[in-house]
């Protein structure tokens, strides 16, 4: 055997080996994989960030008031320090990414000894189009809130006429409360926009109340959550970091609300300097500045109250309109509304969807 023979079968072997040890880690790792994802299901929401030494966190910036704090210097005898009276705790004292957020909303309930006031729920359906799933939001708001101090004002522009000629509509344009508010629209196309932005906030400013958006069923009567004002959470993992306020389905603000005004006065300021109004970002910057001023800010509705699909699979409820998975009754009883955002189908079913219609009869 020749030296070079010797040599080239030494090199050989550690590549056997290296083979070897690889084909049995295959052998092992892949059926230990699969065997895994079949019994087990996995939630991630991973997040990645630069290391402080390359992103240092900027420092807090302190933005005083908007035309020196006059929103906040005469605020009404209830009022403290922005903060409304209230004989409610709708509130929980942790953050809540289990089913300790049906548990804790569950207990919330109406009072016989704390009269309801007057409430008014705005809404504006984007299209030009009123079918079953949109009767059936305003059906849900029928059948569960307050029939003596509740009414629904559906905002609508010049451009939205088939909409109050739908059939659908037909079937409830006569109870007596629902009303169409018509928006006169500005004539530019720029200013139109910017009235349609604001939307929500012009229309609690003019009458105070909830605003929700249409992609909605009302589960319950929201009486408890009405003393304060709010916006809900868009969803569970908000509560650790992010903007609680992004993708927000519905808010409450009475009529004469410091925050309201702040709101409108920071939103034309804006507009004024021709920059976008983001609804969820506003809310986010007057949330900080109020509470950096040393004012209460507004409440935060948990995300589960309105939101409930909104976390994590295992302790959230599917979507309306899914069928397949079992329904957590008593999750679904315990919420106030159920804010989706998947499109909803022409003709609405699903597991969910049909609990509420056998209901309430939506």
């Amino acid at each position: 055997m020749s030296l070079n023979q010797y040599t080239t079968r030494v090199r050989r072997k550690p590549q056997v080996i290296l083979f070897s040890i690889l084909k049995w880690a295959l052998f092992i790792i892949v059926p230990t994989a699969i065997t895994f994802f079949i019994v087990c299901r996995v939630d991630t929401h991973m997040r990645i960030y630069f290391r402080q030494w390359l992103s240092p966190p900027a420092p807090a910036v302190i933005e005083p008031l908007i035309h020196d704090g006059t929103c906040f210097k005469h605020l009404s005898s209830d009022y403290q320090q922005g903060q409304g009276l209230h004989h409610y705790n709708f509130i929980p004292g942790h953050r809540l990414q289990d089913d300790t957020c049906f548990g804790f909303a569950s207990t919330v309930r109406p009072s016989p000894q704390i009269p309801s006031h007057d409430t008014i729920f705005h809404t504006r359906f984007d299209k030009n189009h009123f079918g079953p799933t949109e009767l059936a939001t305003v059906k849900s708001f029928l059948a569960t809130q307050n029939s003596t101090t509740t009414r629904l004002v559906v905002w609508a522009d010049s451009t939205q006429e088939s909409l109050l000629a739908s059939p659908y509509w037909q079937h409830i344009e006569s109870n007596p409360r629902i009303a169409v508010q018509v928006v006169a629209t500005a004539k530019e196309k720029q200013q139109q926009q910017q009235q349609l932005e604001l939307m929500p906030l012009l229309a609690l400013a003019q009458y105070g109340g909830v605003w929700f958006e249409p992609s909605a069923f009302f589960v319950r009567e929201l009486t408890p959550l009405l003393e304060l004002d709010w916006i809900a959470q868009g969803d569970c993992f908000s509560s650790v970091e992010g903007n609680p306020f992004s993708q927000t389905g519905m808010l409450h603000f009475r009529q004469d609300s410091p925050y309201l005004c702040e709101m409108l006065a920071e939103a034309k300021a804006l507009q004024k300097d021709q920059k976008k109004v983001e609804l969820p970002m506003l809310y986010y910057r007057i949330y900080q500045r109020v509470l950096r001023n040393g004012f209460k800010p507004w409440a935060i509705v948990p995300w589960c109250y309105t939101a409930p699909s909104q976390c994590k699979h295992s302790n959230s409820l599917q979507s309306p309109f899914a069928r397949g998975e079992e329904v957590n009754r008593r999750w679904l009883d315990s919420v106030f509304a159920y804010y989706w955002r998947d499109p909803a189908p022409d003709e609405p079913s699903g597991d969910i969807y049909e609990y509420l219609e056998a209901k309430y009869d939506l």
